[in-house]
């Protein structure tokens, strides 16, 4: 597995958390560490075999031992524990521009929204606009999201599923 597949592991962890509701400085702290991972030259299973994963900024024990997992098993407990506890699916609300972990773990926890088709009807029969502190510029905002991303081609399923 390579430094770009684990980062975008971690990458999506940090969002998942944060949809979760997690502790900000958890998510932050997933959220630097998938930085650090697409940046390095090395490639992490290098490390790993040298003892020096914890060289790497933001590495810790427990980043240490999710990394090790991964690379030598291919999958990660804790993803799946966090996938069960959050929807996958909720990624693809993240990706709508405007639509960041925290409003996408709102409309999942207040009204089990999960999917651009959930969002859209959700905002025809107006459940959307009846949740507080959801203004009309925020309503407006997730239509023209969902209408821009309608005419996007789709990009090709990345194929890692830790």
């Amino acid at each position: 597995m390579d430094n770009h597949t684990i980062a975008q592991v971690f990458g999506r962890i940090a969002r998942l958390m944060e949809a979760n509701g997690d502790l900000p400085f958890k998510v932050r702290a997933y959220r630097r560490v998938a930085e650090e991972f697409g940046r390095l030259a090395v490639p992490l299973s290098h490390l790993a075999a040298a003892n020096r994963l914890r060289t790497v900024p933001g590495v810790g024990v427990a980043v240490e031992k999710k990394v090790r997992e991964l690379l030598d098993t291919g999958s990660l407990s804790f993803y799946r524990r966090l996938i069960a506890a959050v929807p996958e699916r909720l990624l693809e609300l993240m990706d709508l521009p405007g639509v960041g972990p925290k409003l996408a773990g709102r409309l999942w926890r207040e009204l089990g929204v999960t999917t651009k088709e959930e969002l859209t009807a959700a905002l025809d029969d107006g459940r959307v606009t009846g949740l507080p502190r959801i203004n009309p510029a925020t309503v407006d905002m997730l239509a023209r999201a969902l209408a821009e991303d309608e005419g996007r081609p789709r990009p090709a399923p990345s194929g890692v599923v830790p």
